[in-house]
């Protein structure tokens, strides 16, 4: 249940005291939580580039995790899924995951430390108790 829902009294208090001026201030369109940076800020970059990022890199950081299956689509949702019921594609897509994570380790500084993990996707409730265990294991 959503926090607003689930807390009504002083969020809800918090949300109706806005004034007029302060809602059309913040109503306004702005890029998709999803998307950081802006798909328009993509660009390429070499495999070398990316090793020199992940080596600068140090203190605490927070990782996003996608996991792209569902059993089905929802109508209001523009993430990139993947209607899957099949276990077997699902795990093929945790080890390949976990492949990377021991992959890109290496090149991390002893310095990082992971402060936060954020799974998103599709429906990362699909994965099963062991599949997490293993992410965060690997982590």
């Amino acid at each position: 249940m959503c926090a607003i829902l689930s807390a009504p009294s002083k969020i809800m208090d918090d949300l109706t005291s806005l004034s007029t001026e302060a809602f059309l201030r913040f109503n306004r369109r702005l890029p998709r939580y999803t998307s950081y940076p802006t798909a328009p800020f993509f660009e390429e970059f070499s495999p070398a580039n990316y090793r020199n990022i992940l080596s600068s890199l140090n203190g605490p950081v927070s990782l996003y995790i996608h996991i792209p299956f569902c059993r089905k689509m929802c109508l209001f949702c523009a993430c990139s899924v993947v209607l899957n019921r099949s276990q077997e594609r699902q795990e093929a897509y945790v080890q390949t995951l976990l492949d990377e994570i021991r992959l890109v380790a290496p090149f991390l500084s002893e310095e990082v430390t992971i402060r936060e993990v954020h799974f998103g996707g599709g429906t990362p409730t699909n994965l099963t108790e062991e599949q997490f265990v293993e992410i965060f294991t690997t982590l």
